[in-house]
């Protein structure tokens, strides 16, 4: 349902204050263990090591083989 997604939910998605952790903890007390970082450059993984994370791309090295090789990293 993306009918939420108006102009006033962006505005604080940008704005408010991204409880990253408690979100990420969430996941990994449900019985997440692995979490995909895609993004330009891995930046947030670092915040998350306890757990399984990978960073898809890297600055100078993006691209489908690169997302391919770090999925292969996640296995």
């Amino acid at each position: 349902d993306t009918s939420i997604m108006d102009a006033a939910y962006w505005h604080r998605n940008l704005r408010q204050t991204v409880e990253f952790e408690t979100a990420t903890s969430a996941l990994a007390d449900q019985g997440f263990g692995l979490f995909v970082e895609v993004s330009p450059h891995p930046v947030l993984t670092f915040a998350i090591q306890d757990v399984a994370a990978v960073g898809t791309l890297r600055r100078d090295d993006g691209g489908w083989a690169r997302f391919l090789t770090s999925a292969g990293e996640a296995f």
